[in-house]
């Protein structure tokens, strides 16, 4: 099969989507090693062994020197671009986006099931190139002695990594799966959810933006705080290794600016 023979219907930094009748390929940009794939694949078997609401996986492939796995094609729009259409529904799906992340975090995995939250932090935080070495050892610090945890979580769960079904929601873009606190995971949703730039939004309608990720992001966090019983201190004490974190990827420079600001209320 020679990839110019297939359809493209998606890209991005790391890969291209490509259709496959009732599956999905995702090739692999040509940095990509086996290995790196291979991990995702596991993953992605270890989640859908535990947790329905996500495509199945098939096959880890090779196409013309390249790595990808196909999936099962998942049809329907995501969660933000519902949204941005219509911002009458917000509390609706904010109320959505919380009975899912519930759901994700019953599942308790064992700990050598797969990559651990605090594992995970750790090493992003120490890739960080805008902070000094004693911050981030400040961070690490404050890390280590927040709860472990044992509950499956995505850690980039957003409204644009839910698709909406005829048969429900089903979340994608499992490749930074991990274990441990669930407050962590929704610190984490909370900061993607208020301070990332949508990419389907207007630039035109920058406030009017800002004002409604504020909103829903609070609204998610209420939502959440009441559904699993728990105060907000939970979750606000991870907010601190968590935007560290955040800074260890390629994120719009404005995005950038607040969250090096919040880490310095924080520290």
């Amino acid at each position: 099969m020679d990839v110019t023979e297939l359809e493209l219907i998606a890209q991005g930094n790391t890969a291209e989507v490509y259709a496959l009748g009732d599956k999905v390929l995702k090739l692999f940009r040509s940095a990509y090693s086996r290995e790196s794939v291979r991990y995702e694949y596991e993953q992605a078997k270890m989640v859908q062994a535990h947790f329905v609401k996500t495509p199945q996986v098939f096959d880890l492939i090779e196409m013309e020197g390249r790595f990808g796995i196909t999936y099962e094609r998942i049809d329907g729009g995501s969660m933000l671009l519902a949204i941005l259409q219509s911002a009458a529904g917000i509390d609706q799906y904010a109320e959505d986006l919380v009975k899912l992340h519930l759901e994700m975090h019953k599942n308790q995995l064992e700990i050598d099931a797969g990559l651990r939250v605090k594992d995970k932090l750790t090493a992003d935080i120490e890739q960080v190139h805008d902070l000094s070495d004693a911050i981030k050892t400040r961070v690490i610090k404050r890390l280590t002695a927040l709860p472990d945890g044992q509950s499956l979580c995505h850690f980039d769960f957003h409204p644009d990594n839910i698709i909406l079904t005829a048969d429900g929601p089903v979340i994608i873009d499992w490749v930074t799966v991990c274990i441990g606190d669930p407050c962590a995971d929704v610190a984490r949703t909370y900061l993607l959810i208020r301070y990332a730039k949508p990419k389907h939004a207007d630039s035109d309608q920058q406030d009017e933006l800002r004002s409604a990720q504020e909103y829903f992001a609070e609204t998610y966090l209420k939502f959440y705080l009441k559904g699993a019983g728990i105060r907000r201190e939970a979750v606000e004490q991870w907010l601190l290794p968590v935007a560290t974190a955040r800074l260890s990827e390629e994120i719009h420079i404005d995005e950038r600016a607040i969250i090096r600001r919040l880490i310095q209320s924080l520290l």
